[in-house]
């Protein structure tokens, strides 16, 4: 791959990761689009780690009161352990199959559209009372945690399906 195409898919990545848009989409497209060889869900991985690293550097303080193990703290440390466990199962499991299947434009547009709808009507839905953060049921993260894992499919925004699932669970 030469450097200007990662390059460019950093300056993508960089952008649309903290957008409720699939970063990952974006990467295909642009590759798509400028003529490129697909650059493989390895390199996707890679872009995705480097945005783990600003985040980390970015919220470091926030972080850092976490693991400080206050009580605030150990709740939403145990909040983000929970949530955070289906992720990798689901994805080890499902990897090759979103690799070979669904990387296809047919299959982002398809996604995208679908998901966009999904939280369209999650945003609609009545909130008659909104959960605090401390309150949230061990059910609740681990519902969010197993919507989250959808984002291993290309047009399925990680921040988006979050949102949506919060959405849905007021």
């Amino acid at each position: 791959m030469e450097f200007i195409h990662i390059l460019i898919l950093s300056a993508i990545q960089g952008i649309t990761e903290f957008l409720p848009i699939s970063s990952q989409s974006h990467l295909i497209l642009t590759s798509y689009l400028l003529g490129l060889k697909d650059q493989g869900i390895g390199f996707d991985i890679a872009l995705h780690s480097g945005s783990l690293v600003a985040i980390l550097i970015y919220y470091r303080n926030e972080i850092k009161k976490i693991l400080s193990l206050t009580d605030e703290g150990l709740v939403y440390l145990k909040l983000i352990v929970i949530g955070s466990i289906p992720l990798p199962v689901i994805g080890l499991l499902f990897i090759d199959m979103v690799s070979i299947n669904m990387r296809s434009i047919a299959s982002i547009a398809f996604m995208t559209i679908l998901f966009a709808v999904i939280l369209y009507l999650a945003d609609s839905k009545k909130k008659d009372e909104i959960t605090k953060l401390v309150n949230i049921s061990i059910f609740t993260i681990v519902f969010i945690g197993l919507m989250q894992t959808l984002a291993i499919m290309p047009g399925v925004s990680r921040s988006g399906i979050v949102i949506t699932a919060a959405l849905l669970v007021n």
